[in-house]
């Protein structure tokens, strides 16, 4: 019998000797480099575990152990391995989108209860300041839904007020119209609400509106207004400007008509003149709402 040697196969003998190599490897002492190594490799093996969880996953203590062995590996590094505990990563949470906050609806008119009490302007409370007459006056203020019942008790008002001057002279008469106009829109009201009102009223009807402070002030003989807001004064014998005025022309020339209406007269684009005495004043007016009106009064 012949024995015949075959000559290994290069492949084979390629694929030895890297299985020697990695034995080689595997069988060397396990440095502080090797360690940091694996150590990282964990880490990072143990984070790519966590992020493909569900979010109610159990924190993982250790990694579960090696079922396997490789031929040649050091069990002494095997078991280091087992050994190695992963701290508990802190769990990753999706943030959860908050609903846009809805602010409170406001409230209903209706529902507003102006507490401030009525206050009666200072008339001592007048400064000269270069050539400007100054008062200082402390009102309630008035809001949007004020003026609309001041506006419907007026009108109310006023041809009871013509046929009867003296029935404002009677304390409760203004308070139980403001009171019947508060049932009517439905708006709830307290007693400080219905003084501020009747406040406005009595200034409006019985005194003179926007001007009132200059007509009460006995240091002022003459009061002239070329226009809504250019209103002087001959304070002790001086001429001066004021910080009173009226806001638009269409408010100079609603206190011009409801002037003439008190006195008993009217004022139109066909008569727009007013010449009259009253109540110890000299009033001389001209009614224009395209130019301007404008008027002049003296204290007799």
């Amino acid at each position: 019998m012949t024995i015949q040697f075959i000559p290994p196969n290069p492949e084979q003998k390629r694929a030895l000797e890297e299985l020697e190599n990695l034995l080689a490897i595997l069988n060397k002492p396990i440095t502080k480099e090797l360690k940091q190594n694996k150590i990282f490799v964990k880490y990072f093996t143990k984070a790519l575990f966590l992020a493909g969880k569900s979010y109610k996953k159990q924190p993982v203590k250790t990694l579960p152990k090696v079922t396997h062995e490789v031929r040649g590996f050091d069990q002494s590094l095997q078991k280091n391995m087992e050994e190695i505990q992963i701290p508990n990563l802190p769990s990753i949470k999706s943030p959860i989108p908050q609903a846009p906050r809805i602010p409170s609806a406001p409230k209903p008119l209706t529902d507003i209860i102006p507490e401030q009490p009525a206050q009666i302007q200072d008339l001592n409370n007048v400064i000269v300041e270069g050539n400007i007459l100054k008062f200082n006056i402390l009102e309630p203020v008035m809001e949007s839904l004020d003026w609309k019942i001041f506006s419907i008790v007026k009108n109310d008002l006023k041809e009871k007020i013509i046929s009867n001057p003296n029935i404002l002279q009677n304390q409760n008469f203004l308070m139980e119209e403001i009171q019947k106009t508060c049932k009517e829109l439905k708006i709830k009201y307290s007693d400080n609400y219905l003084q501020k009102i009747k406040y406005y009223l009595t200034k409006y009807l019985k005194g003179y509106g926007k001007i009132d402070p200059l007509i009460q002030d006995s240091n002022i003989t003459e009061i002239i207004a070329s226009s809504y807001s250019n209103i002087q004064v001959r304070y002790k014998n001086e001429l001066l400007n004021t910080n009173i005025a009226f806001d638009s022309n269409e408010e100079l020339d609603n206190f011009l008509i409801n002037l003439a209406e008190k006195s008993g007269k009217s004022l139109s684009d066909s008569n727009p003149e007013l010449n009259i005495n009253f109540q110890g004043l000299r009033i001389e007016a001209f009614y224009n709402p395209i130019m301007g009106s404008k008027f002049t009064i003296r204290k007799q």
